[in-house]
């Protein structure tokens, strides 16, 4: 009887310790795909034929050396004008830039120096202007994204998300007031006009007929 008790007892443990390492394996694995930061984009139309695009990283959790990529966008509709920096890099140091345009492609790189300070957190990387070669929807898609760190050496971060973007100009059509809706329409207005005329006579002769009868009745 004594056998079975420990046997039951050793058995509950080994489960007890496979369901806790079961959990844990869970755990690391949900870490370890959890994302380390995001690199976004958000557009703003500035003139009648000029795009701003803001590139965007977000909840940086890990030290950031530089960033790098390719960014496609429709070259048939756009024509790529420049590049300005964002604050996120430029406020550990002063960092080096690779930008240039191929075809449909802007490929954009930076980094700080080794004795640079690296930022956490948010902030804009880069913005890029663009000319309105045509009026339409646009979308910009990330290709070969990677955000780096220097751990020794430098080494690309893990579970870093790209978001591409699609934007298009939406335009607001406001109503007037149905007072200052009200058109001068000349045809009816003759009409209304040739009514009144009508009517006018029509009450002027019953009154000469009503005066002409009332003399003859004198």
């Amino acid at each position: 009887m004594k056998k079975f008790i420990l046997l039951f007892f050793l058995l509950a443990k080994m489960a007890s310790a496979e369901e806790w390492s079961d959990i844990d394996s869970l755990d690391r694995m949900e870490l370890e795909s959890a994302p380390m930061g995001v690199v976004k984009m958000q557009a703003e139309f500035l003139d009648s034929d000029l795009l701003k695009i803001e590139v965007l990283v977000s909840d940086m959790l890990t030290p950031v050396l530089g960033s790098a990529f390719h960014l496609k966008f429709p070259f048939e509709d756009l024509a790529f004008l420049r590049y300005e920096p964002g604050e996120f890099l430029e406020n550990g140091g002063d960092p080096f830039y690779l930008v240039k345009a191929e075809g449909s492609e802007v490929v954009f790189g930076e980094t700080l120096r080794r004795d640079d300070n690296f930022p956490l957190g948010s902030g804009v990387l880069v913005s890029f202007y663009f000319q309105i070669l045509e009026e339409k929807g646009f979308s910009f898609e990330f290709d070969r994204g990677v955000v780096s760190t220097l751990d020794s050496v430098r080494q690309d971060l893990d579970n870093i998300v790209f978001e591409d973007l699609f934007v298009e100009r939406v335009e607001r059509v406001f109503s007037l007031p149905a007072a200052n809706n009200i058109s001068f329409d000349s045809t009816r207005w003759i009409k209304l006009f040739g009514l009144l005329m009508g009517s006018f006579g029509t009450a002027v002769l019953f009154i000469m007929v009503i005066k002409r009868r009332f003399l003859i009745v004198k």
